[in-house]
């Protein structure tokens, strides 16, 4: 097998063939960028579209979404009003971000608002 270039924080590439090395960098991009959803958006589309090209297995896919839900999860709601084109774009191909957004905007309206504050 060849040996691909190493990626900053990424476990080494050696011996794997490209596809394996495709799959664990854009998995580090995932993970890396867990508090950025343009970099998950990116990801989540690139993986979605080599998954159903059949170069990407599905379970890298999965993983991507993952860290997707996980950022929807805690991302504090002014978050969404910032990005919520790229939301709204992105709860169309994925009907699960869409879930938890949903989920998100249920719980903060069970919760009361501060005295004389509405909360971002």
């Amino acid at each position: 097998g060849a040996s691909w270039p190493p990626v900053a924080g990424a476990s080494p590439a050696v011996g794997l063939d490209p596809a394996r090395a495709l799959e664990d960098r854009l998995a580090h991009l995932a993970f890396g960028g867990i508090h950025d959803i343009d970099t998950l958006v990116d990801c989540y589309t690139t993986s979605s579209d080599l998954v159903a090209r059949g170069l990407l297995r599905p379970k890298v896919h999965k993983a991507v979404l993952s860290c997707l839900l996980r950022w929807v999860e805690s991302e504090p709601l002014l978050g969404f009003q910032r990005r919520a084109a790229r939301l709204a774009e992105l709860g169309l191909a994925e009907p699960l971000v869409l879930r938890g957004i949903e989920q998100r905007l249920l719980q903060r309206a069970r919760r009361p608002f501060p005295a004389g504050q509405l909360p971002g």
